[in-house]
């Protein structure tokens, strides 16, 4: 995947193992380079599966992580167990 789409990653799209985000500060930008990056991979022979893609999302959850407008974070429901325990009693 990451060979496909040389050159496009950082600046498009990143890229790990088989998920792909594609971004853009504009809805115009983003279809762009969702565009680009599809085309990439049709012409070297990749496909998608429809049914395990989101589109023009505002959010989305990546490694552990929530990607959204505003930056990155870490996904509230891999910080819920550690948030629940008890404060520790000197």
């Amino acid at each position: 995947m990451e060979k496909a789409l040389r050159g496009l990653t950082w600046k498009t799209c990143l890229v790990y193992l088989d998920d792909i985000i594609v971004f853009g500060k504009t809805e115009e930008e983003h279809l762009e380079r969702l565009e680009g990056v599809l085309s990439r991979l049709q012409s070297v022979g990749l496909k998608i599966k429809p049914e395990k893609c989101q589109l023009m999302r505002q959010s989305v959850h990546y490694l552990g992580h929530v990607v959204t407008q505003h930056g990155i974070g870490t996904d509230p429901e891999k910080t819920a167990a550690v948030q629940k325990w008890p404060t520790p009693r000197c």
